[in-house]
């Protein structure tokens, strides 16, 4: 007979999460956050890395699950745990997404789960790029330990973005 976790750990939709690779793992942090789960698993499995390596914290799920949002918390997971995170939406963010035609609740769900985030080495501001209805869009933004504040946003190309990778303004955020 398998074990409960084993049994978890095999199973179709569980698999399925992790297939989705590592663009999962900001959701399954803030998962955690909210309430210890058993997706201890899943994140080495999708990582490759084990945060929780002294053997007493092993079996105890909440210094499990702190050591993982910890793990995350230096790697820059943190700017998306929904619960944790204010949206700052100045004023003149706001006129031009309605210039724009830009739902804000679209960016939202963009600055909030957008795995595609880069450096901008000109600026030094943090970009977030994703998909607005059919639109690419780049939304460069500011955090601090409990906000995010976007300052502005419009539309792009994949070509703009290899182009700036390839000149060194962009970088991969890390």
């Amino acid at each position: 007979m398998l074990s409960l976790v084993t049994q978890k750990s095999i199973h179709a939709a569980y698999q399925r999460i992790i297939g989705m690779g590592p663009a999962v793992v900001p959701l399954i942090l803030c998962d955690l956050e909210q309430k210890p789960d058993r997706w201890f698993w899943a994140l080495r499995a999708i990582t490759g890395d084990n945060p929780v390596v002294k053997p007493e914290k092993r079996d105890r799920m909440k210094q499990m699950a702190q050591a993982w949002i910890q793990w995350g918390k230096e790697r820059g997971y943190v700017i998306i745990f929904r619960h944790m995170v204010k949206i700052i939406w100045t004023d003149y963010m706001q006129y031009r997404a309605e210039l724009r035609g830009f739902d804000l609740s679209i960016l939202e769900n963009i600055i909030r789960f957008s795995g595609e985030r880069y450096d901008d080495t000109v600026t030094g501001t943090q970009i977030v790029v994703g998909k607005h209805n059919q639109e690419l869009v780049m939304i460069p933004y500011e955090t601090n330990e409990d906000s995010i504040t976007p300052i502005t946003v419009h539309t792009t190309t994949r070509q703009q973005i290899k182009f700036r990778l390839t000149s060194g303004r962009l970088v991969i955020y890390e």
